[in-house]
């Protein structure tokens, strides 16, 4: 089996456009690269270790991931093992927004139950334990803010409960190795809605790829 995941569903249910197509599947890597090279598709293994096969369809590229669930996480790497089931798959997911999965003739598959209703309601929320995801990866303090940005009924404010988690973990942020280019309260007069969302997620992404800092500062500049 195999299901559109995440950002690709949100933001087709949100009527936002589609960027990224991401894919869960209970077939192993291997599996997945014998199966896309037989019908002539190109496969990169990005992140094989990781259950992630890169496969190119018509010059349109689709990241295919191994159902997984975390076994032992450091606060920004995991240790997964494949899974072969989508509940396990959502739980060790980040927001129950990004735990939404889609069958190819676009029928929603909601494993937690709680992602329809809180994309409906414009709510972010983590999964299970907001304490609990953070922990395994500090890197969803900043993914916290730009889904925020970009999905959450700006009118309703943050949730009192999870911004005191998120200030309690800031000492967490001393273990990822990159610096922060701008300070979050800079972007606030110049960015909002989803732009501030879109610059959040280059931000992001500069600080896996490019190695840099987020500084505690900034967060609590930013709250």
């Amino acid at each position: 089996e195999a299901f559109f995941v995440g950002g690709c569903v949100r933001n087709a249910l949100m009527g936002f456009a589609v960027d990224d197509l991401d894919i869960a599947t209970n077939a192993e890597p291997q599996a997945i690269i014998t199966s896309c090279e037989n019908r002539g598709l190109k496969c990169i293994p990005t992140g094989i270790d990781h259950g992630t096969i890169t496969v190119v369809s018509d010059g349109i590229v689709h990241e295919i991931t191994t159902y997984r669930r975390d076994v032992q996480g450091d606060g920004r790497h995991a240790i997964v093992e494949f899974s072969t089931q989508m509940q396990e798959d959502a739980a060790r997911r980040d927001f129950t927004i990004n735990a939404l999965y889609a069958d190819r003739h676009g029928k929603i598959y909601d494993p937690l139950g709680m992602g329809k209703d809180d994309l409906a309601q414009k709510r972010v929320t983590f999964i299970g334990s907001a304490d609990e995801r953070i922990r395994e990866d500090y890197l969803r303090i900043l993914r916290f803010f730009r889904f925020s940005a970009i999905y959450a009924d700006q009118d309703q404010g943050f949730d009192p409960e999870t911004l005191s988690v998120i200030s309690y973990h800031l000492d967490g942020l001393d273990r990822l190795s990159y610096v922060f280019p701008i300070k979050a309260h800079d972007l606030m007069p110049q960015y909002s809605g989803p732009s501030l969302g879109q610059k959040l997620r280059t931000l992001e992404k500069q600080w896996i790829d490019s190695e840099f800092r987020l500084t505690k500062e900034a967060l609590l500049n930013g709250i």
